[in-house]
């Protein structure tokens, strides 16, 4: 049986890959100039591309999902790391979020959502029912008229990029399979049940 522990795992290294944890890699097609410190960041990426970057924050987890044309943010980290994620962010040049993801309804993924949206120009905001309700029918925020919900079916993000949600448990965590071409990408919104991990065990994942 394959380990799911964590709640982010990567099992194909074929992705165009950034790390961002403030000790910034030379990468190719990257451009960087000193900037207060750390580094301001241009990426050139080809129409067939995605760079992905695991943000470190010092609280939660946030993932930036870049293009050629749009960008994706995965989960927004914990309201003890907003200044954190909002630097980081700009470091990437990010003025526009076309569609954030929330995976999970813990403040370690939605902490910095009220403050993304009031930011940065935020497209759409992507979650379940439950973790919607919460948000708009317990909570009222403001905007939720960027909301929409996803089910356990098939999703296209970006048009080379495909979201499976695999399972949403009864808090309305998602666990999401990211596909680009042959490369894949598991996010746990929390644990999987053993009927998809037996079911995910038998595909052919590169580790």
């Amino acid at each position: 049986m394959k380990d799911w522990g964590g709640k982010m795992k990567k099992v194909s290294y074929l992705f165009l890959l950034v790390v961002l944890c403030f000790a910034l890699f030379p990468t190719r097609n990257i451009c960087g100039a000193e900037f207060k410190g750390v580094k301001r960041i241009r990426m050139t990426i080809n129409s067939d591309e995605l760079a992905v970057t695991f943000f470190k924050l010092s609280a939660g987890e946030a993932t930036l999902i870049q293009s050629s044309d749009q960008a994706i943010l995965v989960n927004t980290g914990d309201k003890a790391s907003r200044d954190e994620l909002v630097r980081k962010l700009k470091v990437f040049n990010m003025d526009h979020i076309d569609s954030l993801i929330i995976t999970n309804g813990g403040k370690s993924y939605i902490g910095n959502l009220d403050t993304l949206v009031n930011t940065f120009d935020v497209s759409k905001i992507y979650t379940s029912a439950p973790i919607y309700h919460h948000m708009c029918e317990d909570e009222k925020r403001p905007y939720c008229f960027l909301f929409d919900v996803w089910s356990q079916d098939i999703y296209y993000p970006l048009d080379i990029l495909k979201a499976e949600v695999i399972e949403i448990d009864d808090s309305g965590n998602l666990n999401v399979l990211f596909r680009y071409g042959k490369n894949t990408l598991l996010y746990l919104g929390d644990t999987l049940s053993k009927d998809i991990q037996k079911n995910l065990s038998q595909k052919d994942f590169k580790a």
